[in-house]
């Protein structure tokens, strides 16, 4: 499949255009418009400079983003802002025991003010209420709380409605997509109870919702819900989906989905952890990039193979992708993938839209 145009060593964390942060293998830097690399200090094990232990020790850091121009990245429980005045990062918030990195962050741009929001993600085996958390390049302040739940999988900001999705999960029961009001004052539930409500990816449309499902103990689809006079219908399947979702991106237009290369976890915990059987969720021991558009037709655009390293101690095979505005391209982030773990690949989507 001739998708790929361009491949970096590196993890691409947040840009603008004017410069992108990057990360790879205990490194860190900003890169500017000239192509200028400037180091940035931050304290990074040295086991990082090996990839399987970065892969088994979970190193990397998962998410960064930008407000109003200000670099931000978590790494083992901490949130971090690059400060470049020194080029040094520092600690601006520590994440709740146990939590190592969010799943996902959303940005909230009202006139020039820039939020950033995100719900608390970790295994919570004592079943505490789970927070989602707002960020305004400052301080961090909780915006509402979810009980009943594991975790919650993403907060979206709509545009269309003025308002929020937050998705959880795991269990059927706390699978669940809420909407909530601007101001969080106002939280219902929209679909709970199925694993087909289970995702961390859902993007708002102008007539509704488009969502990848995100189980390894069902088969998988691409799932729209229309809205009709202010409420949503029962989720119908625009496509199935070769495996679990965890990672999309909205870029020029269209919606990108990435699946997920799972362990069965119909097994006892000693075979989860070892086994190398694929899930009943998943269709192969591939990850694959689908591509929905505004009109609701999909077509996958790249696959690669998992490699033959264990899933849950080395990661499941998946795609991170994000918007590079640097480049101005849909970049794809590979984890325990076949040639191309650890590297960036920049997918060709012409044609796709």
């Amino acid at each position: 499949m001739e998708s790929v145009f361009h491949t970096n060593q590196y993890k691409v964390l947040a840009s603008t255009h004017e410069k992108r942060l990057c990360y790879s293998k205990g490194r860190m830097w900003l890169e500017d418009a000239n192509h200028n690399l400037k180091r940035v200090r931050v304290n990074l094990s040295k086991l990082s400079g090996c990839r399987l232990a970065e892969r088994f020790l979970r190193l990397t850091p998962r998410i960064g983003f930008t407000i109003c121009g200000e670099f931000f990245f978590s790494l083992h429980g901490r949130l971090l802002h690059v400060d470049e005045s020194n080029m040094e990062a520092h600690e601006v918030y520590q994440f709740r025991p146990g939590m190592n990195n969010p799943l996902t962050v959303c940005k909230r741009q009202q006139n020039s003010r820039e939020t950033v929001y995100w719900g608390e993600y970790w295994q919570n085996p004592a079943h505490e209420e789970v927070n989602v958390l707002r960020f305004d390049g400052k301080s961090v302040a909780k915006a509402c709380s979810i009980s009943g739940i594991k975790h919650i999988h993403q907060v979206v900001w709509d545009h269309y409605r003025d308002c929020f999705w937050i998705t959880t999960g795991d269990s059927d029961e706390e699978s669940r997509i809420y909407r909530a009001s601007s101001q969080f004052d106002n939280l219902e539930i929209v679909f709970s109870g199925r694993q087909i409500y289970r995702t961390c990816a859902l993007f708002p449309m102008e007539k509704g919702i488009l969502y990848a499902t995100d189980s390894p103990l069902h088969t998988n689809s691409l799932m729209f819900s229309e809205e009709q006079q202010d409420n949503f219908t029962e989720p119908v399947i625009i496509a199935p989906m070769p495996g679990p979702c965890i990672f999309s991106q909205e870029f020029r237009g269209s919606y990108y989905f990435s699946t997920s290369v799972e362990p069965n976890p119909n097994q006892s915990t000693i075979g989860y952890w070892l086994s190398r059987r694929i899930s009943p969720g998943n269709k192969d021991n591939h990850s694959h990039v689908i591509c929905a558009t505004r009109d609701l037709e999909t077509s996958e655009i790249f696959d690669a193979v998992k490699d033959i390293h264990n899933m849950v101690l080395f990661q499941f095979g998946n795609i991170q992708m994000s918007y590079d505005a640097y480049a101005d391209a849909l970049a794809a982030y590979c984890t325990s993938l076949k040639k191309y773990d650890g590297k960036t690949l920049y997918l060709s989507v012409s044609g796709k839209i």
